[in-house]
Parts: C-alpha cells; structure tokens; sequence
C-alpha cells in the first residue's frame, strides 16, 4: 500500500479529477488523503484533511475567492494571465504552504500529488524532499494564447514565489519535472510538443457516478434534439442580457433549451427552455445534441466525451485558449460572448445540429479521449511512478 496525498486548491474544476483518480487508487488498495482549503466528498475510503488557514485567515481568502469570481469581466486571454497570477494563484499558495508542510509532517505521505494550480504542493514537497507528480486540469499549453515574453514572466514569478518560501534553488519546482499528468488527449491539444514526461489521460470522469431522475429522464427523450446553454457558475452583471439574447435567438426553434441560470434571472422563459440553477450534467450528456458554453476546460471535454458539438463563447482566462482547440479540432464554433448576435447564435445553434462534420469531428475527438485511458490510466501512471520510488 502506497500513501498518496492530494494537494488541491479550492477551484471545483481543479477537484474533480481527484476524486476519479483518488477512487481508482483506493479501490487499488492505497490509502488517499485530500488537503484543501474548502470541503468537499470524497470516496469512499478516503481521507480528508481542511487545512486550519481555512479559519485562520478567511478573509484572505474570501478576498482571493471574490477575485476569481471577478476575473470574468477581464476581455482578453493576455490580460487574464497577470490577474490570476498575482490575485488568486499566488496568494493561494503563500496562504497554504504552512498548513501543506504542517500536514505532511503529520500524515507521511509517499507521493504528493499536486494540482498545477496548488504551487503549495509543489513546493512543500521539495522543501520536505518527497516524490511529487502533478496534476493539469486546465489545456496542456497555455502559452499560446499570449504574445512572446509570457513563459518568462510566468517563470519569473514562480522564481519569486520559491525565493519567498525559502526555496534557493534556480529550478522552477512548482510542478513536477518527472511526471505531469495532463487530462486532454494529444489530438484535442493540437499542435504542441511535449516532453516525455507529460501523460495524457483524457477526461477523468467515467468514473465519476451521477444520475438523472425519472423527472429529468422523462422530460428528455433520446431521439428529441436537446441542447444545453450554461455559462458557468462565476457571477456576471450581464448573465440577464447574454440568456436574453439566447431566448430572443432559440424561442421558435423546434428544439428543447437546457439552460442552467436562475429561473428568476428573467421574468418569463419560452415554452421550450428548461430552466435550473444546477443540473447532473454527465448524466444528461449522452441526451444531448449540442452544447453552448463559455469555453471552461471540464465542460468541453465532458460534452467531446460524449461526442457532442459546441458553440464556445470565451469570457476570461484559458477559456480562450479551450475555444481555440474546440475550432481547430473541427468540433464546433466559436462567438463573441459581450457582443452576441441573435442571428449568429441562432444559426450556429442550427449549424452544430444539422451539418453532421461538427459531430464526426466531436467523436474522433471523444474516441481520443477514450483511447487514452482516463483515470485507470492516471492510476497506472501514479502506480508505476511511485514503484520507481519505491526501488531506490
């Protein structure tokens, strides 16, 4: 038996991930344990520990928690990299790494496994000298969606960051240098190289149970033509313009509207929108025709999982990058989230339904996704790393 320990950061998308791994390996017979600055459920049989600077310094983080949530109104992919950095990122990891290294004093893991976002756990595994791999939950490449001098000034706020924690080394040690486990495929990232210790795995989510009820089973039938309209769960001043634009654009189409909003967002909604504050997303997948989303990397690849078409529409940080790819790869369009046009939309919408390419090219890309293993995969990697380990 194996004691990893998972080092997340209080982002949702960052965790899920962790579970349909961290499952996969307990179900193996290790013992898991999961750190975060907020609470979550976690499988069966794990261990979950709430690092104490949760209470101890709330208003950092809730300061921090509020920035994210801001960070929707930045316009540009470029501009969108300094303000994660310097207002949530960075402050996270100076917030958590005296709790990370407290932790690990206490539990004695033998593997970290770090989030790519979670510097702390990167760093306090160097600083207490334990194997550490590291978790990409966001695209394998971010670099391309900014202009040249952007890997470097990245690298030299990591260097910053080290320096302030006592970390003298030149090395960029945040993330892993041994194994760095991407959940995307080759095929959907594109063009990039990569070196050979960066894994892909594809989605991990066949392993995370969800289902529907007999109301939601009953309301969509598997021949209808469903489509979903969700924009994430980070406020916005102008969700009320962005669904009315959709309802001027979708009212008369034959089709029924999933939109996950506040049902009091808008006085009326037309007959044929379904309209939820949450929904069990994966479950409703597979009964879906297409999907409009704001380009946030989980709800992509889970609705490329299912070979479902997208409309991707990018507020702020890699959800540009995620719109990129989705057109690159052929498996969707991509408008303007500020300035939507009821036209453009409306005709993508019909587009995505009907031309049969978008669904070919979101299947090639579900069956790369497939074909890489998810999280049985991410398992067997961490188990052939910590093997290695385990050797010396």
């Amino acid at each position: 038996m194996t004691k990893f320990a998972f080092i997340v950061p209080p982002l949702t998308g960052h965790v899920n991930p962790t579970l349909s791994v961290g499952r996969k390996l307990i179900e193996r017979g290790h013992h898991v344990t999961w750190v975060a600055l907020h609470q979550f459920e976690i499988p069966e049989g794990g261990n979950f520990i709430l690092l104490k600077e949760v209470e101890t310094r709330k208003a950092e983080v809730d300061i921090i928690l509020q920035s994210a949530k801001r960070g929707s109104t930045i316009s540009s992919a470029l501009a969108s990299i300094p303000f994660v950095y310097n207002d949530i990122l960075i402050p996270l990891a100076k917030i958590m790494i005296d709790g990370v290294m407290r932790v690990l004093d206490d539990i004695q893991p033998d593997i970290i496994i770090s989030d790519e976002h979670a510097f702390a756990g990167g760093m306090a595994a160097y600083k207490k000298q334990i194997p550490y791999l590291t978790f990409r939950t966001i695209p394998a490449d971010t670099t391309d969606l900014a202009y040249q001098n952007v890997s470097s000034w990245i690298s030299s706020q990591m260097k910053k960051l080290q320096q302030g924690c006592d970390i003298n080394t030149e090395d960029e040690i945040v993330t892993s240098t041994q194994l760095i486990i991407i959940f995307s495929s080759y095929k959907f990232t594109g063009k990039f190289n990569f070196p050979s210790h960066y894994k892909f795995v594809g989605p991990a989510i066949d392993e995370r149970p969800e289902s529907a009820s007999p109301d939601w089973l009953r309301t969509l039938e598997k021949d209808a033509i469903n489509i979903l309209v969700s924009v994430g769960t980070i406020e916005r001043s102008d969700k009320g313009l962005f669904f009315s634009a959709v309802v001027e654009a979708l009212k008369d189409e034959p089709i029924s509207v999933i939109a996950v909003a506040d049902p009091d967002l808008l006085p009326q909604w037309p007959a044929n929108f379904i309209v939820k504050t949450r929904i069990p997303q994966l479950a409703l997948l597979p009964f879906l025709r297409g999907v409009v989303c704001h380009g946030g990397h989980n709800t992509v690849c889970e609705a490329l999982f299912f070979g479902i078409p997208l409309i991707v529409m990018p507020m702020a940080f890699d959800q540009y990058h995620v719109a990129s790819q989705v057109v690159q790869s052929g498996a969707g369009l991509r408008l303007k989230f500020k300035r939507i046009d009821v036209n453009q939309l409306r005709d993508a919408v019909r587009a995505i339904i009907e031309n049969p390419e978008f669904r070919v090219a979101a299947e090639n890309i579900s069956t790369s996704f497939q074909e890489a293993g998810g999280a049985n995969a991410a398992a067997d990697y961490i188990e052939e790393f910590s093997l290695e380990f385990s050797r010396q």
